[in-house]
């Protein structure tokens, strides 16, 4: 099994970033991005933001896409993204998308919005992660933020290891999450204490985080976050 892990600290890839802004506003030009070099530790969303992108999402989305060995035959499995943009990347640069979510106003939407696109070769399904079943194995599956939703540390694990036994011998596995450093006063949907993160990277034999690479984003109400990028493959 390899592994590699990666702290979100801005934009990794400007021309990836700039097609993922183009799947969700149609206007590419209007992209702003915070380059690698700019990226600095504690900075605000707010002097940060990309269009309606969130500020990991400028990190995760260009991260995932330029280190999977994507193949036009491959099928992918974008996990709990239903109403997210990434899917349409994948979808231009292999055979067939498969996406689930729980929410089915979420599918709706993302289902009218690949019509718009004029995708053809994604298909939905209103599923939670732990409890879809499917004869069919991945090539890839990607679940990008989506385990900090979930509360429920058993229900976390079902759904790591569901994913694993629907991926295909020698597949490419992609997580990120992020870990809530500082709660602050406003209470989000997301939280995801840094030992409940540490438990997730013990599965792949990661002992703990590399306190020195984190990059942390500011949220209102004095709420600080990391995310965390992993990619595991020769499962």
């Amino acid at each position: 099994m390899r592994i590699h892990i990666s702290y979100a600290y801005g934009c990794p890839d400007v021309n990836l970033l700039r097609e993922f802004c183009s799947y969700d506003i149609q206007c590419p030009e209007c992209c702003e991005f915070v380059p690698e070099e700019e990226a600095s530790l504690n900075y605000k969303i707010s002097n940060t933001s990309l269009t309606s992108l969130h500020w990991s999402r400028q990190y995760e989305y260009p991260w995932a896409l330029s280190h999977s060995n994507l193949k036009p035959t491959d099928v992918c499995l974008d996990a709990g993204g239903a109403y997210a943009v990434f899917k349409y990347a994948l979808a231009k640069r292999c055979q067939k998308v498969v996406t689930i979510d729980m929410n089915q106003d979420y599918l709706d939407k993302s289902i009218k919005s690949a019509e718009r696109l004029g995708f053809k070769n994604i298909e939905f399904y209103n599923s939670t992660i732990e409890s879809l079943r499917t004869e069919e194995k991945f090539d890839k599956i990607y679940c990008l933020s989506v385990l900090e939703h979930i509360q429920d540390k058993n229900i976390r694990f079902a759904c790591i290891g569901n994913m694993l036994n629907m991926l295909k011998k020698g597949g490419e596995f992609y997580l990120t999450f992020d870990i809530v450093l500082e709660p602050g006063e406003t209470q989000f949907d997301f939280y995801m204490k840094p030992e409940d993160g540490a438990e997730i990277l013990q599965l792949f034999g990661i002992s703990g985080f590399q306190d020195d690479k984190y990059y942390t984003a500011k949220f209102p109400g004095g709420c600080i976050l990391a995310t965390i990028c992993l990619k595991v493959w020769d499962i």
